[in-house]
């Protein structure tokens, strides 16, 4: 018998929950009639439970997951511009952006400190 990490255990029951979601998730958009609907999860259910899987787990790769529509928050977002900033040019930059919607966001550049932070790791003798 195999012993797992805790962790690989979680991590092997949330890979399995993904396969059946997809499985399930096919069923709802191959089948077109509820009728069939209910018959293809009943023959997914038998086949994953003759397969060793546990009530719980067929549970929860069955359940619905609210559609996700990204086109809305896309457009309320618009575009978003990351320039590095660079005095008296990066404002420049901005007020031309914003005349098309465009917004704007600076980040600054490497300096001293962000290249100390991070140590060389060590070396093994």
């Amino acid at each position: 018998m195999v012993c797992l990490h805790p962790c690989t255990e979680n991590l092997l029951t949330q890979i399995y929950t993904f396969t059946l979601r997809c499985l399930f998730q096919r069923a709802r958009r191959v089948t077109n009639e509820s009728e069939n609907l209910k018959e293809e999860e009943k023959h997914l259910h038998k086949v994953l439970q003759s397969n060793g899987y546990d009530n719980a787990t067929i549970r929860a790769g069955s359940k619905e997951l609210p559609s996700r529509d990204h086109t809305d928050t896309e457009q309320e977002k618009g575009l978003i511009l990351t320039i590095l900033y660079i005095a008296g040019l990066s404002k420049s930059i901005q007020r031309v952006c914003r005349d098309f919607d465009i917004k704007t966001a600076f980040k600054s550049g490497k300096t001293l400190r962000s290249h100390l932070t991070y140590p060389l790791p060590l070396s093994h003798p």
